[in-house]
């Protein structure tokens, strides 16, 4: 004969997790937070470097062009012996310059200062544009916040030494 035997399986019923669950799901996320928070930080400079190298070639461009097209560097003077013109793009100003085709979107993070110097020396005469770019974050980690250069010299309306255009931003 068959003997039966039943066993009293208790079922239960599972709404949630439980301490443990929670404790070890919070570890893990933790761990990938604090892994990743100096990375994310690493590739925003980086991209707010880029974005500062990609405004400064267009202001390169822009220069030039504007030299090509006016037979003039940016921005423009008047006066005598010594003659001067500055304009400043201030940080988050929304500026159009139309002679170099360039507009600051508002809300930029660096300040730019147009410069120009026109001089005689003898016989020769000098024409210099520069920017510069006082930048608002410190990309080669020297402790300060950065300072770049674009430059345009012409001397008896020709490039300077073959060059008009020379930049210290790092590459």
């Amino acid at each position: 004969m068959w003997e039966c035997k039943m066993d009293l399986v208790i079922i239960r019923n599972k709404k949630g997790f439980t301490l443990v669950e929670l404790v070890v799901a919070i570890g893990i996320l933790a761990v990938l937070t604090a892994t990743s928070l100096p990375l994310v930080s690493a590739y925003r400079v980086k991209a707010e470097l880029l974005d500062l190298k990609v405004t400064v070639k267009h202001l390169k461009d822009g220069l030039e062009l504007c030299y090509l097209e006016n037979d003039e560097l940016y921005p423009e003077v008047s006066g005598t012996w010594l003659q001067n013109g500055e304009r400043t793009v201030e940080r988050g100003e929304a500026a159009e310059i139309k002679e170099i085709l360039y507009t600051f979107p508002s809300g930029h993070k660096h300040e730019y200062v147009f410069k120009r110097m026109k001089f005689d020396i003898g016989d020769d005469q000098y024409d210099l544009a520069w920017i510069d770019i006082h930048a608002d974050n410190d990309y080669d980690r020297d402790g300060m916040n950065d300072e770049y250069t674009v430059k345009m010299y012409m001397k008896n309306g020709k490039p300077w030494e073959g060059k008009y255009r020379w930049d210290d931003l790092p590459y």
